[in-house]
């Protein structure tokens, strides 16, 4: 069902797949519409919510806002394909129900499309926060060099370069595609569905960079830990499987072969969301573990991988997860470097 339409296509279009987001959307979509570039359309598809998602968004009286909804809920993959399909912009933004954008997000991104028309995607670092935007709790990094607005980056670049681009797409907020380089759709896995179109261009464009922290994300909404079923197929089975689909062809098999070892099966983090929140915590943390050590061998004299194991095998979940929160909330935050996010044309984060 369509609830409201803008009149003319952009440049650029948000795409919002929501689902019983009302505690989150309305705070989400002020940062989107309080924009410092203005043309652009948000794409909203809301996957059959039951709580007052729709009454809130339609609230909102901005013409740019385009809403449309389903009688079922099709699930993250469903619902993210779909919205894609809405839009007919040139390039596709993408934004998840409970995050925030910084003042600038949409005009750099199109600056750089602009300026690079052999880029055809865009990815950018972030900071998660727990209870509050103004405390990071974890940040992914940029590029070393301060003066680098962004830096675009294919398959024959350094490895260290396409790390820094992987290490950011396990969250939708602030991707960005250009329409006519995606070569691949939607995936079905939950954790990788939108991975697949994103690395797609790298078959005969580069990706982006932005140098820049342009989205907070929110983590105490996400669906990695309210939603046990996910887990059900390996995350790290899913992500084997995306090297598969985008890097199929001989001329990618280093590529593939190093993304498969020194990223995908180096992920030992992971490990505790398994143990942590999946519906059987012990049998899939042994799956995981074993696809991992097949893939790469070398894990098992890895300190780190080896410590996390411990961790998940000898702690009860309960107290696992008070641990993991509590390193989080009081260690790993006051490790954060200090980011710069404007939002409303103040610095949140400035002390």
């Amino acid at each position: 069902m369509k609830i409201n339409k803008s009149n003319a296509p952009h440049k650029i279009d948000v795409v919002l797949p929501t689902y019983n987001g009302s505690k989150t959307i309305y705070d989400t979509l002020n940062t989107i519409i309080s924009q410092s570039y203005k043309d652009f359309s948000i794409i909203i598809f809301d996957d059959g919510s039951t709580d007052e998602t729709l009454n809130i968004v339609s609230k909102f009286s901005d013409e740019r806002i385009e809403i449309y909804s389903s009688n079922e809920n099709l699930g993250y993959p469903g619902a993210i394909k779909k919205a894609y399909s809405l839009s007919n912009a040139t390039l596709v933004f993408f934004m998840a129900q409970d995050d925030y954008l910084a003042d600038s997000a949409l005009e750099d991104a199109v600056s750089i499309f602009d300026l690079n028309p052999g880029v055809g995607a865009l990815t950018r670092p972030y900071y998660a926060f727990d209870r509050s935007i103004k405390k990071p709790v974890r940040y992914k990094k940029t590029i070393e060099s301060k003066h680098v607005p962004y830096e675009t980056i294919s398959t024959k670049s350094d490895f260290t370069k396409i790390q820094l681009v992987l290490n950011t797409l396990d969250q939708l907020s602030g991707l960005c595609v250009r329409r006519s380089a995606v070569t691949k759709d939607f995936g079905n896995d939950v954790f990788t569905s939108h991975v697949i179109p994103f690395l797609s261009v790298l078959e005969g464009h580069k990706i982006g960079f932005m140098n820049k922290y342009t989205v907070a994300v929110r983590v105490n909404s996400s669906q990695c830990i309210s939603e046990k079923n996910i887990y059900d197929i390996s995350p790290v089975y899913s992500w084997l499987r995306v090297m598969d689909i985008v890097f199929h062809k001989d001329e990618f098999r280093i590529i593939k072969k190093d993304i498969s070892k020194k990223f995908v099966c180096s992920n030992w983090i992971g490990l505790f969301q398994i143990r942590n929140y999946s519906g059987s915590p012990f049998k899939y943390l042994f799956r995981e573990y074993w696809l991992m050590l097949k893939i790469q061998p070398l894990n098992l004299i890895n300190p780190l991988f080896i410590g996390t194991m411990a961790l998940c095998i000898l702690i009860p979940r309960k107290n696992l997860i008070t641990l993991v929160n509590g390193v989080k909330n009081h260690i790993s935050s006051k490790f954060v470097k200090r980011i710069s996010f404007i939002i409303d044309g103040k610095d949140i984060l400035l002390d």
